[in-house]
């Protein structure tokens, strides 16, 4: 008989021959048998050499860039869904605001920060990067508005709606600033 080499199937047990091809008897691999190597070390390092060369190769920065730009397209993705929702909704009840602020964003800081047609006045307004016209335009809107009353459950939704949007868009511009 000839020496051999251990397959998987024999890690229990093993039949070890000396140098001299000889059986030596049964023995539980790696026990007292120093020409038997050991199976368990072996796959022990082999598992840490990979979770290793895992660690490694997840930490790559190009890996973190293509994250971060699909989180981008995302995100955008969900904004403009969040931000259209939050502008028909509102629009129920403010229909003309929409169409003077056509940024949906900053129609959802707004409506978020605003609340409901009746509290739009020109202090409220103005502070916001609106021309003095654009401002004039929005406080005319609300007094002849044509749109319905909404509840206050309803308001609170829709400018929690409009809030998530703002949000989105703080996050957009984040990951947009790591992806440049």
């Amino acid at each position: 008989m000839t020496a051999h080499a251990p397959r998987a199937a024999d890690i229990t047990h093993l039949k070890p021959f000396n140098r001299e091809g000889k059986e030596r008897g049964r023995t539980i691999l790696g026990e007292g048998n120093p020409e038997v190597p050991d199976l368990e070390a072996i796959r022990l390092r082999s598992i840490a050499e990979a979770e290793e060369a895992i660690r490694r190769a997840s930490s790559r920065p190009d890996l973190h860039l293509v994250q971060a730009i699909q989180a981008l397209d995302d995100t955008d993705k969900y904004l403009n869904i969040t931000a259209t929702r939050a502008s028909e909704w509102y629009g129920l009840h403010f229909p003309e605001l929409p169409q003077i602020v056509q940024d949906n964003v900053a129609l959802c800081k707004m409506i978020s920060e605003i609340g409901g047609r009746e509290s739009f006045e020109t202090e409220r307004v103005a502070g916001r990067g609106f021309t003095e016209k654009k401002v004039e335009a929005i406080i005319s809107a609300r007094d002849r508005s044509k749109g319905g009353v909404i509840s206050e459950g309803d308001l609170g939704r829709v400018r929690s709606l409009a809030s998530l949007a703002v949000q989105l868009s703080t996050l957009r511009d984040g990951l947009n600033g790591y992806v440049e």
